[in-house]
């Protein structure tokens, strides 16, 4: 910002730093920096290790979704399956009827041609 300034104004009639002004501003700029520079390393280092968890929490929440999708998948087989063994029950249970019906059928012929 004083750079800017200093550079705006130029010299039109404002009031400039001294030299001792100017170096002092200088070593409180430099000190700044180097103070500065540990917190700025963690800072990029906690955004990084941010990144790194939106990444994994992105993976896992389409993993979320992938496995949502196979639980529908296995409810449907589930409920398919189920109605096949109701349909195959029935069938068989008509088909045992048919069967004893026809054993009766078939004593009852086999007694009339005896």
């Amino acid at each position: 910002e004083y750079e800017e300034l200093k550079q705006s104004q130029g010299g039109e009639g404002t009031q400039a730093l001294t030299e001792e002004q100017e170096a002092e501003y200088e070593r409180v700029k430099e000190a700044a920096a180097v103070a500065s520079a540990e917190p700025r390393r963690e800072l990029a280092k906690a955004n990084r290790k941010l990144e790194s968890e939106r990444a994994k929490a992105a993976e896992c929440a389409a993993e979320i979704e992938e496995v949502k999708g196979r639980r529908d998948d296995a409810a449907r087989q589930v409920e398919e399956q189920t109605e096949r063994k109701e349909t195959l029950e029935k069938s068989l249970e008509k088909t045992k009827a048919e069967l004893q019906t026809a054993e009766s059928d078939l004593q009852s012929v086999q007694k009339s041609a005896a």
